[in-house]
């Protein structure tokens, strides 16, 4: 009905059980997603589902704690850290092709760790501008 072929989308749900939200299922698909993008191409990630922050570990957060998606198996196999999110999403995406990510969670706000910042005014005029902070390490 939209132009979407079905073969283009992965659903992972918690009432899934071939396709439930782990750690290992969701770096998949996300890796899925990006795989042989090319200019033109829009792709588009959505998460709802638990977002919480963990020790920075390689010193590139101004805040000394990471971003991450909590998977349903986080308890054995950890969480997916802005980091990571960065390096499989955005790291590597070539020139021309759309990213729209949508995280509807906590600790979201840097989840992707882009160095930008987005602000909404009461008027709802919005501004994007490169952070302040550039000595911050981005892959």
């Amino acid at each position: 009905e939209f132009g979407y072929d079905v073969a283009d989308i992965r659903q992972l749900r918690d009432d899934n059980a071939q396709g439930r939200p782990t750690r290992k299922n969701i770096t998949t698909a996300l890796k899925w997603l990006v795989a042989g993008a090319v200019a033109g191409d829009h792709l588009f990630f959505h998460y709802s589902g638990h977002g919480s922050q963990q020790e920075d570990t390689d010193g590139d957060e101004m805040g000394e704690r990471d971003d991450t998606l909590v998977p349903v198996d986080y308890q054995q196999n950890g969480m997916l850290s802005d980091d990571e999110l960065r390096s499989i999403l955005v790291a590597n995406l070539p020139k021309g092709v759309r990213l729209t990510v949508v995280l509807d969670c906590c600790h979201s706000g840097t989840a992707l760790d882009l160095p930008f910042k987005v602000q909404v005014d009461a008027n709802s005029s919005v501004s994007v501008r490169k952070k302040e902070d550039s000595s911050r390490k981005v892959p």
